[in-house]
Parts: C-alpha cells; sequence; structure tokens
C-alpha cells in the first residue's frame, strides 16, 4: 500500500502511456505506471493499492515495476492495510502545499547528443540502475533478418509473444487466453554507424517501422513467399542514411549476465541546420581551450 507525495510526469514513449509515482511507506520508492493507470486522474494523498508488482534492488536503491498483470486500487474498502495507511496519512505531519498534482505537465528536458563510442563510455560512469537516453546521428549499414518479427498477442496491454496452437489458435501464457490472430511486432536488430563507433541496436515495432517504411505484417507477408532476397531488400531499403535516434542504454540481465543493451526508441529525420549550429558550438568550445 503506497501514498504518493511526489510530481509525476505523463509522457508517450513509442505506444504506451507512461507515469512515475513517488511513494512513501515509512521510506519511499518508485514505481512506474503503464497504460491506463497512468492516465487517471488521481486526487492527492490517495492510497494505492498495487498488486502483482514486481520488486527489485541494485545498489540498495529499491524500485517497483508494473506487469501485464499487475492492477491498481484507489483505496480499496475492507483492506486492513489500506486503513493503516489512510490513518497514517491523516495523522502524519505532512506538508500537503508541496505536494504537486500527479497529471501536471512538466518540462522535458532534450536528450544529450552523444556519438556512439560516448554511449557505453558515459553509461559506465552513471548510475547503472537507471537508463540513459541520448540523440544519436547515425546510419543504419546491416539489419539481421532472421527473426527480425514475432508473433505478439493482439491485446495491446500485453503485445508478448504468443505460441500457435494445434487447432491454429495462438496461445498468449501471459494473459491466459488463446486468439484466432496474432500480431506480427518488429524485432529488429540492426548495426548502427557514426564517425566514432558502430553499434549493434535493437528496434522495437514503432521505431522499426519508422526506418523500415513497411510494417511487420508486410515483412511477414514477404517471408511466407519465402524469399528471403527480398525480404531483405525491404528492410534494408533505408539503410546507409543518416537519421536522429534516440537511443535508450540500460543493463539488461540474461542468465545471470550483465550487458548494456542499446534500445531505439524514436527515429526522426536529421535537423541539418540544428545539427550544424551544435556542432559549431563544439568547435568554438575546443577552439577557446
Amino acid at each position: 500500500i503506497f501514498f504518493f507525495n511526489d510530481t509525476a510526469t505523463t509522457e508517450i514513449y513509442t505506444e504506451q502511456i507512461v507515469g512515475s509515482v513517488r511513494c512513501v511507506q515509512e521510506t519511499g520508492i518508485q514505481i512506474t505506471l503503464w497504460g491506463e493507470a497512468a492516465q487517471k486522474d488521481y486526487v492527492l494523498g490517495t492510497v494505492l493499492l498495487l498488486r502483482n508488482v514486481r520488486a527489485s534492488e541494485y545498489n540498495g536503491k529499491k524500485t517497483l515495476q508494473m506487469m501485464v498483470t499487475s492492477s491498481v486500487q484507489e483505496q480499496p474498502e475492507g483492506v486492513q492495510e489500506v486503513e493503516f495507511m489512510m490513518n497514517w496519512r491523516d495523522t502524519a505531519d505532512l506538508n500537503m502545499d508541496e505536494i504537486q498534482h500527479l497529471n501536471e505537465p512538466t518540462v522535458k528536458k532534450n536528450n544529450p547528443v552523444r556519438t556512439l563510442i560516448q554511449l557505453e563510455n558515459e553509461f559506465s560512469t552513471t548510475d547503472q540502475s537507471n537508463s540513459m537516453y541520448s540523440d544519436v546521428v547515425a546510419e543504419i549499414t546491416q539489419v539481421k533478418v532472421d527473426n527480425c518479427f514475432y508473433l505478439a498477442c493482439p491485446n495491446t496491454q500485453c503485445k508478448k509473444k504468443v505460441v500457435q496452437q494445434p487447432n491454429g489458435e495462438y496461445r498468449c501464457e501471459t494473459c491466459q487466453q488463446s486468439f484466432q490472430e496474432a500480431q506480427p511486432r518488429y524485432l529488429l536488430s540492426a548495426l548502427m554507424l557514426d564517425s566514432t563507433a558502430s553499434k549493434w541496436v535493437s528496434f522495437y515495432d514503432t521505431p522499426a517501422t519508422t526506418i523500415v517504411g513497411k510494417s511487420a505484417s508486410e515483412i511477414k507477408t514477404l517471408n511466407d513467399m519465402g524469399d528471403k532476397a527480398q525480404v531483405k531488400e525491404a528492410l534494408c531499403a533505408n539503410s546507409n542514411k543518416l537519421y536522429q535516434f534516440t537511443i535508450q542504454t540500460r543493463m539488461d540481465y540474461y542468465m545471470q549476465e550483465q550487458k548494456i543493451k542499446h534500445q531505439v526508441s524514436r527515429v526522426a529525420p536529421v535537423n541539418f541546420q540544428e545539427d550544424n549550429k551544435r556542432m559549431l558550438s563544439l568547435l568554438d568550445r575546443y577552439t577557446a581551450i
């Protein structure tokens, strides 16, 4: 049971609505709300009952993470812990004037512009329990054709991989449901290059559709025809062109091993006028040294 007492921002990242909530129960802890839960107009001082959330700790910092099966209830009746927190809220010496509304907008800062070689170098000096976001001007030089898409649950709140059953239906173990159809979605791996380095990065559906120019459903249709050369041509149609990528760099854990992962969350055309101004500004700094 948690009581939020800090600002949260609601921003759109790819196709998800995200809200970050600062909660307290003797000590503070952070949780990120997704989808419908992030769009609600919470009243200040509301006690939230969170079910089926994932707790994690890294370097002494505790966080909570919502999953597909998670739920959020506002002050449900008949729950002893909720009543305890409501009594604590009403009797504790809290400065409610300093609490900001959950849906008040905050100014989103531009991501720092970094080169590919700076991604890991600078990420290694940060708190690696958090993601680092960067804008990178680079080009795609190679795309892996195999396993470039997967069949996903059609539930927009899930999108997990499904398995086709003998009866032709698609089973989602996360939702515990079967569906007549599955939704092809990109899971693209590509080699990115700039003047400093090259790195393999991953693209999920929205940025991959932007860079390829075709949907994952269209690529699946080509793949089902058995023409790998045509699939490769379609995936690489926009390679060797400069784009501005927003990249999330984070520490990934797989099979008890740590690995730095770079994931593209946004693709946009390069604003060469603004990029030239940025580079001239950098040159002026070096000249002044």
